[in-house]
């Protein structure tokens, strides 16, 4: 029998068991097979959709949520036939989401039941692995231990990197109970990407707090997602895939002056010109908020779905820079891209706009040093320093290799490389993991361990893309290899 394990039972590994077992079903392999998914925390939505909270919502309409790389419409259809009442919703709560994730996994044991697979959802934490006869040898935290021929991991991000090492910060999660914070206190949320939007509307709606605010480099929130994604004309992102597919090696400072120009060119909106530029600290969130509201509700065009057009030809490109390009582009231009590409629904926005007009949210840029005292914290910026009770880290997630037992296993066993954009090193196109001499295995990196190498792995459009590369060129199926 051929053993697979897959080590995180979030978003990534359950759809991974799902597609797994569905494209089996569909190709009739006829392969005795054994699927092992691994978590820690049981089987919960992981990190990403375990909230309970209303107010924490999706950041990605439905038709972009489907797990099933089979059927771009799965997780719409589902809705509709579960939960109508988020049908006209374009950003349902996150919780719904989790049930979704929960039905996948419960399809995935129906499907196994049906085409010769023996599945198992194992809540225990994967402590150590190694190397064995024909495979590999994992080992649970409780010293269980099971021979795998192959191996996913998928283990999910971290926690938000500390820029700011100081005792008694509170790391945010969404999915985790604020401590008890008293609604009159002063209260700082370091960072103002989509988790900071997450941590003041939870602050404002569930705590009452009156006195919230924004501390970041930039001071800037991400834009705005408009109320209907009209698609760009074909020919702007035609000039992207060209440029890419023409060249073997891509220079970022080159890549960023034609998406640039294909802007110039294509797309009306003033913001173009600060969409993939260097972000001073000089800008006021609030009018650069209200603007971008104001651009999301009317605009006829608007940028998000310009750089959504083009997406996968930036991804295709950061597989062929260097090293040197890599840390070029994620210098200059990534927290301009991240902000314009991922930006917020428009409900969200109308909410922090409201925070700001009801004056219980302010926001402050140019952050060079926090330090805590006597009555809390006290943040230097570059024009005001911001004295808080309370500090909450929403900063983007390390990842990097976590010292652990599990890490340091395979970095120890020689399993794994390190890749200094996080995660391990791997085959973009495969997802197989290059062991320390450089060799590729049946061990295979989805989601954050694979950041690295495909620049971006964290919305479900990219999991499941990268789903279909390990499904749709595994040999046990005997099917005809294709590139995804």
């Amino acid at each position: 029998m051929y053993k697979i394990g897959v080590i995180g039972g979030g978003a990534a590994g359950i759809s991974f068991a799902y597609n797994f077992i569905k494209n089996k079903s569909i190709n009739n392999c006829n392969k005795h097979l054994s699927l092992k998914v691994y978590d820690k925390q049981g089987f919960n939505g992981g990190m990403a959709y375990s909230s309970d909270f209303d107010s924490h919502i999706l950041n990605m309409t439905p038709e972009n949520m489907s797990a099933d790389i089979f059927d771009r419409a799965h997780f719409s259809d589902w809705i509709a036939m579960h939960f109508p009442r988020y049908c006209k919703d374009r950003y349902p709560p996150r919780w719904v989401y989790k049930d979704y994730l929960d039905f996948i996994r419960d399809m995935s044991v129906f499907m196994a039941a049906d085409s010769n697979v023996t599945l198992n959802f194992i809540t225990a934490e994967v402590e150590a692995i190694g190397s064995h006869s024909g495979g590999y040898l994992l080992t649970t935290a409780g010293g269980a231990a099971e021979q795998m021929n192959a191996l996913v991991l998928c283990s999910g991000h971290n926690e938000a990197e500390s820029l700011y090492p100081i005792d008694g910060v509170i790391a945010y999660q969404a999915n985790r109970e604020l401590p008890a914070i008293s609604p009159a206190s002063a209260i700082g949320v370091i960072g103002c990407s989509l988790t900071a939007i997450d941590a003041i509307i939870e602050l404002i709606e569930r705590v009452g707090a009156s006195d919230v605010s924004a501390l970041s480099r930039s001071g800037l929130f991400p834009s705005v997602q408009p109320a209907l994604m009209r698609a760009p004309p074909p020919a702007f992102r035609q000039r992207l895939v060209r440029f890419v597919a023409d060249h073997s090696y891509i220079d970022a400072h080159q890549l960023v002056h034609v998406i640039n120009a294909a802007l110039e060119q294509y797309y009306p909106g003033p913001e173009r010109l600060t969409v993939l530029s260097a972000m001073g600290a000089g800008k006021d969130c609030y009018r650069d908020l209200a603007e971008s509201l104001s651009r999301a509700r009317f605009a006829r065009e608007h940028i998000c779905s310009y750089l959504a057009a083009i997406h996968p030809a930036v991804c295709e490109a950061w597989v062929k820079m260097d090293e040197n390009n890599r840390q070029v582009f994620m210098r200059f231009y990534n927290s301009s891209w991240m902000r314009n590409r991922h930006a917020m629904p428009l409900k969200n926005a109308n909410k922090i706009i409201t925070a700001f007009e009801c004056q219980r949210l302010r926001a402050f840029g140019g952050v060079i040093n926090i330090e805590k005292d006597h009555q809390g914290f006290k943040a230097f910026c570059h024009n005001s320093t911001v004295h808080t009770q309370y500090l909450l880290n929403c900063t983007a997630p390390s990842y990097q290799m976590k010292p652990n037992r599990l890490n340091d296993t395979l970095l120890q066993g020689g399993l794994v490389q390190e890749n200094i954009f996080g995660g391990v090193k791997c085959n973009p196109l495969t997802l197989k993991i290059s062991d320390e001499q450089g060799n590729e295995q049946n061990l295979y990196s989805l989601g954050a361990p694979a950041k690295g190498d495909l620049f971006y792995t964290s919305a479900m459009e990219s999991i499941t893309r990268d789903i279909s590369k390990i499904v749709f060129n595994n040999s046990i199926f005997n099917t005809k290899k294709a590139t995804v």
